[in-house]
């Protein structure tokens, strides 16, 4: 007489057990995670790198303001210095009664600009902190002068990168 398996018998055959599944799942959520953490570092790597090309941009312009005005901008907000780059503060940081030349143009890309000290824009970093900029003098009755500008990264304070 022929073998003839029950149709519950074959039914067991052809069922992943739940142990396979558990496996399967935990294989899935482990590459998910690898997936996951890879395009974080690629975002904050892109970040950074952001950063830095838009500190290079901002140096380039006080650098020609200072080669146009004679002096670096008189600025102690991110604010000021959009000012002066965008030709609404003048020689010593005073305000001008009309627009004059531009050193930066204005940015437009959503979420770069913030309003600030007299409803101009400033200078926000990818992680929408202001950059920080300082003029510094030094020598005799400030003869002579230098710059900072700097990010203060991700954690929003000087060093904290």
């Amino acid at each position: 007489m022929p073998f003839c398996p029950s149709s519950s018998h074959l039914a067991r055959e052809r069922a992943f057990t739940l142990v396979e599944v558990l496996v399967v799942l935990a294989v899935v959520a482990t590459l998910a995670g690898f997936g996951l953490a890879g395009a974080q570092g690629a975002r904050s790597l892109a970040d950074h790198q952001r950063a830095r090309a838009e500190l290079a941009v901002l140096s380039s312009a006080i650098e020609a303001y200072r080669t146009h005005i004679g002096e670096y901008p008189r600025a102690d907000t991110a604010s000021e210095l959009y000012a002066s780059l965008n030709g609404y503060r003048g020689t010593g940081g005073r305000e001008l009664s009309s627009r004059g030349r531009q050193f930066l143009a204005p940015v437009a890309r959503e979420g770069t600009l913030d309003a600030g000290t007299a409803d101009l824009p400033t200078f926000l970093d990818p992680w929408q902190h202001p950059y920080v900029y300082q003029r510094v003098t030094t020598g005799s009755a400030g003869s002579s002068e230098s710059f900072l500008v700097y990010s203060v990264g991700p954690a929003g304070e000087p060093g904290n990168h």
